[in-house]
């Protein structure tokens, strides 16, 4: 992996638990109920990457937009 490909790949892993701790607790309980629903072993983790940032983006547009 190209060192470029690998810094996205950490500040998309960055933003969203990022996002995702700026979430209401019982939000975050719910997105994890969420994305373990979705999981299974043969997930890879670009399809675990793109599930947990559908979920952070949904928790995030249920909470109205979050500010930095």
């Amino acid at each position: 992996m190209e060192i470029a490909a690998r810094f996205a790949c950490m500040t998309t892993v960055y933003e969203i638990k990022r996002a995702v701790s700026r979430l209401p607790e019982k939000k975050q309980q719910a997105l994890a109920r969420w994305l373990q629903a979705r999981t299974d072993d043969h997930l890879n983790d670009e399809t675990l990457m793109e599930i947990a940032a559908e979920g952070a983006r949904a928790g995030q547009a249920g909470s109205g937009s979050c500010k930095a």
